[in-house]
């Protein structure tokens, strides 16, 4: 839980969530850690007792804009 919680910050601005990771590639690493996360760990978290952290990580499935559209969304700050 504590893993998908710190990942989840980055990964809500479209961003890897993995420092060491090559710019050129993060785009394409946070879009499938996004995807994966979004199939499979709502399910557990809520399983868990994580009802928020899983709402919020299955709101990755949707669209970065989708994402802040969502009434649970919070907008994203200036230059974010």
């Amino acid at each position: 839980m504590s893993c998908v919680a710190r990942w989840e910050h980055e990964l809500v601005f479209d961003q890897s969530p993995f420092l060491w990771w090559t710019p050129d590639g993060e785009p394409a690493v946070a879009a499938t850690l996004r995807g994966r996360l979004a199939e499979h760990a709502p399910a557990r978290l809520r399983a868990a007792g994580e009802p928020d952290l899983a709402l919020r990580t299955g709101l990755l499935a949707r669209t970065y804009d989708g994402r802040w559209a969502h009434p649970y969304g919070h907008r994203p700050s200036p230059g974010d």
